[in-house]
């Protein structure tokens, strides 16, 4: 399994060549497994694939550089944290309070920013640490590893659904910007137009005191300003036996729901979210999998 979170990549091609059709779109890859009994009623079960990341936006006469951030980081959790770019360049990141928001900064160990400017260049994309720990009772540690683990749940329920074939048409879309606004949930629900919709993405342990490592999953009911389709959640809940929490703030599932699609968002339970220091168990992927296909499996 830890294989697998390292090979997200990977998996997600697999994912693909399981599926009866592959659609592509700008906001992400979406595998279709066609209905058996209820054609007619079709799920989109979406995830994200990117992690956060930060971008160069302006090389310093110290040799430092400012850089902008792309997605949701905890940034004084994050602080010091190791970075590389994609032509292979090293930095630490560093983070300076501002009134308004963080600043953050890439020190490449250089003195001077003409030696910098051998390295990088404005606009080159720096991925944080990607290496994972294993820890005890299954778990494991690693930065951003609750988006990984989302989009694996997603890849294991495409893998569970290939051989048992869904009672209704299902979209699996792996969108590429999700955690970027929820940019690509919104675009998604309405190229697809299915009769409902389910988000996969991750609850911090934290802030919700029932949630724990190990239980499977937990259905996320947004607060009265953002919503969150009863009947959805209602489905999820008895697919899986699952908690369901109640959190402040806008998530995916609205986004879709503004769309004009019921949604709902099962969450895979995390501590220290949005750090270079998330934790997760390993068996909450397979369970979350194993609840989205009771939904499969029935009119949602």
């Amino acid at each position: 399994m830890i294989n697998k979170l390292l090979n997200t990549d990977a998996g997600l091609e697999h994912a693909k060549s399981l599926a009866d059709e592959v659609q592509r779109f700008p906001f992400g890859d979406v595998a279709v497994f066609f209905g058996k009994s209820e054609p007619d009623k079709s799920l989109l079960i979406a995830t994200h694939t990117d992690k956060p990341t930060l971008v160069c936006s302006e090389i310093l006469n110290d040799g430092t550089a400012r850089a902008s951030l792309l997605g949701k980081l905890n940034a004084k959790s994050c602080a010091n944290a190791f970075t590389a770019s994609e032509r292979g360049t090293h930095a630490v990141m560093s983070v300076t309070d501002s009134a308004d928001a963080p600043v953050f900064y890439l020190d490449f160990g250089t003195e001077s920013k003409a030696d910098s400017e051998k390295r990088v260049s404005v606009g080159d994309v720096f991925h944080f640490d990607g290496q994972i720990r294993a820890l005890a009772d299954n778990s494991v540690c690693g930065f951003g590893i609750s988006f990984t683990a989302s989009a694996l749940a997603l890849i294991t329920l495409c893998e569970i659904l290939a051989e048992n074939r869904p009672d209704i048409t299902v979209y699996a879309a792996f969108i590429k910007e999700g955690s970027f606004s929820f940019s690509g949930y919104a675009p998604a629900a309405l190229k697809l137009n299915p009769s409902s919709a389910v988000c996969i993405g991750a609850v911090d342990v934290s802030d919700a005191p029932n949630i724990k490592l190990g239980m499977g999953a937990a259905v996320r009911l947004s607060d009265k300003s953002y919503g969150s389709d009863k009947h959805m959640s209602d489905a999820l809940i008895d697919a899986g036996g699952v908690p369901a929490v109640l959190t402040k703030g806008s998530c995916a599932a609205s986004k879709i729901q503004a769309a004009g699609v019921p949604a709902s968002e099962l969450d895979i339970p995390a501590k220290h979210l949005e750090t270079n220091t998330e934790i997760i168990n390993l068996d909450d992927i397979y369970r979350c999998a194993e609840i989205l296909r009771g939904i499969c499996r029935k009119n949602p």
